[in-house]
């Protein structure tokens, strides 16, 4: 047989890919570099013609529609920044705090797909937090997350002071405590938001859980694009991540028949947009101004691409119920089922924004 190079950091997987009977050959490496896929031919010799193979499974049960089908509860819900706090002394629950506190009481309560915001410290470290949030981790006036150290905050998350009342207190959760809480919470998914260092924060998770493919899948980023997927394949094989509209949204770019498009070419499980009807009549930005970005016929067309679909951010029952007899899924601070009347979480005061 005659021998062929390939270099780079490129894998063989051998296969029958078109169904021949023969093994065929497919050269894969991470990232955005090409991959060659060598058919076998007559004669032992390699042919090559076009052809579109992803080498990575499926998404994991939470992320696929027929899991919704039968088990949109508890899968369709997500629980925004961990969901609400437990109540404090004066019965108030907190929304945005991304806390220790947040992921325990509502793990108990039946949540397994939660969401948390990140950030990163000057130091490296990364901090489940929302960039606007600084004062409630104890850093001075004017400091931002992207210039402290881990050594300026506080220990805790300060909120809900003033006024006659006395602060509410918890944990904030760093990258180790959140691979340690998917050990201890085998069932749990996390999405993250990760807040403008997306590949470095999500690098620092896939060193802490090197050799746990079974904690890594379970960490579900946020992506914004090809550019940026192809960048976190770089340093890890992401097949569970949900495609964030709102990151391009701002800008006016990727419109939905891009999305449409780059759902089908990807194999995208899932696409989270604002869970305003899109006013067809204004810019993707002037829709997002006023937390617009659905339509029905646009889900269709992401759902028959094979992707599920989530709204973001509402609090109102009558739309949360709407969207899960749809079987949309939702990001929310609350309420939740069975939609008793506890009070709506309290969002915090930020010095930045939007919250979202």
């Amino acid at each position: 047989p005659r021998a062929i190079k390939v270099g780079g950091v490129s894998a063989p997987r051998p296969g029958d890919y078109d169904g021949d009977g023969r093994d065929d050959l497919f050269w894969f490496a991470p990232g955005a570099a090409r991959d060659a896929l060598w058919f076998a031919g007559p004669g032992r010799a390699f042919v090559s013609r076009p052809a579109t193979l992803d080498p990575l499974p499926g998404p994991d049960v939470p992320f696929l529609a027929a899991t919704w089908e039968a088990q949109y509860d508890p899968y369709g819900y997500v629980a925004h920044a961990f969901g609400p706090t437990p109540p404090d002394q004066y019965g108030r629950e907190f929304g945005y705090s991304n806390t220790l506190e947040s992921f325990q009481r509502n793990y108990e309560r039946g949540f397994r797909v939660f969401e948390s915001d990140w950030v990163r410290l000057a130091d490296g470290t990364a901090l489940a937090a929302h960039n606007g949030t600084e004062r409630r981790y104890g850093l001075p006036a004017g400091v931002t997350f992207d210039e402290a150290t881990r050594g300026q905050m506080d220990d805790t998350y300060t909120v809900g002071g003033g006024n006659g009342n006395e602060p509410a207190t918890f944990t904030p959760v760093f990258a180790a405590d959140l691979v340690e809480l998917l050990r201890t919470h085998p069932d749990a998914y996390v999405i993250l938001d990760t807040k403008l260092d997306h590949v470095e924060i999500v690098a620092e998770f896939v060193r802490l859980t090197a050799g746990r493919p079974d904690l890594m899948d379970r960490l579900v980023p946020h992506v914004a694009g090809q550019a940026d997927l192809d960048q976190l394949r770089a340093r890890y094989p992401i097949r569970n991540y949900v495609l964030a509209l709102y990151r391009t949204q701002a800008f006016n770019r990727f419109d939905d028949a891009a999305v449409v498009r780059f759902v089908r070419n990807n194999r995208v499980p899932a696409v989270m947009m604002w869970w305003g009807q899109r006013n067809p009549g204004l810019s993707l930005s002037a829709n997002m101004a006023q937390q617009r970005r659905y339509s029905a016929g646009f889900v269709a067309q992401l759902e028959s691409g094979g992707a599920v679909c989530y709204v973001h951010s509402l609090g109102d029952v009558a739309a949360i119920s709407s969207f899960a007899s749809k079987r949309v899924g939702v990001y929310s601070n609350g309420p939740f089922p069975p939609f008793t009347t506890e009070p709506a979480p309290i969002e915090p005061r930020i010095e930045s924004g939007p919250l979202v």
